[in-house]
């Protein structure tokens, strides 16, 4: 469905892009006739797609009532799954918590980091509280939590270690404010680490107006 070979990491949450991807994975499942994945609460979901580009399908009466698109981005050194577009029928029960059981169970193990940016976390369907309640969770599964700063040359990953830093650094992380869109939750299974510079001694540029870039 993406033409472009590289494009700027900006999540998008438009109408038309959900209805564009409800109809593709309507048909990717009704035409291939895909097996279900597991279920979730007595319904179907099917994961679609590989480890670089994927979807999670949560379908209720032959209609989907959930899904969420899922890229792979590197940017210095570390890996991150970055979730870029989220589609929720409210309606239907089923899809109570399955953001949660999708994000514990099935995105963080496969790959092992997640990044939340301020498109995520400020967007009408409340995944500013999303995230922060994935944080206090993560804090409660003794896994790591971060700060990621893009704005400093080279950047900066700052460990939050309980819920009081994560207290102290929510205006950094949600506001948005010029610069601060630069910063960005992550939440992680493994410690994570900068490369501090590339191998001939210089920085990453920071500065060059590039955001995280997709690997489609």
């Amino acid at each position: 469905m993406d033409t472009d070979e590289t494009t700027k990491w900006t999540p998008s949450f438009r109408d038309s892009a959900r209805e564009e991807d409800r109809k593709f994975l309507l048909n990717e499942i009704r035409s291939k006739h895909l097996k279900p994945s597991g279920a979730y609460r007595g319904e179907p979901y099917y994961c679609i797609g590989d480890v670089r580009k994927s979807y999670v399908v949560l379908v209720q009466n032959g209609e989907i009532v959930y899904f969420v698109r899922v890229k792979q981005i590197q940017y210095n050194e570390p890996e991150f799954g970055g979730q870029i577009l989220v589609c929720r029928e409210r309606i239907y029960p089923s899809a109570y918590g399955f953001a949660f059981f999708v994000f514990f169970k099935l995105l963080l193990p496969k790959h092992k980091a997640l990044l939340a940016d301020q498109e995520q976390t400020q967007d009408q369907d409340g995944q500013q509280r999303f995230w922060s309640n994935a944080i206090a969770e993560a804090f409660d599964r003794n896994l790591y939590v971060y700060a990621f700063d893009r704005r400093p040359t080279p950047n900066t990953l700052t460990q939050l270690h309980n819920r009081h830093d994560a207290d102290k650094n929510k205006d950094k992380l949600w506001d948005k404010t010029e610069g601060q869109e630069r910063i960005f939750a992550v939440i992680s299974q493994v410690p994570l680490k900068l490369k501090s510079g590339y191998p001939d001694g210089s920085s990453v540029d920071s500065g060059s107006g590039e955001l995280l870039q997709e690997l489609l």
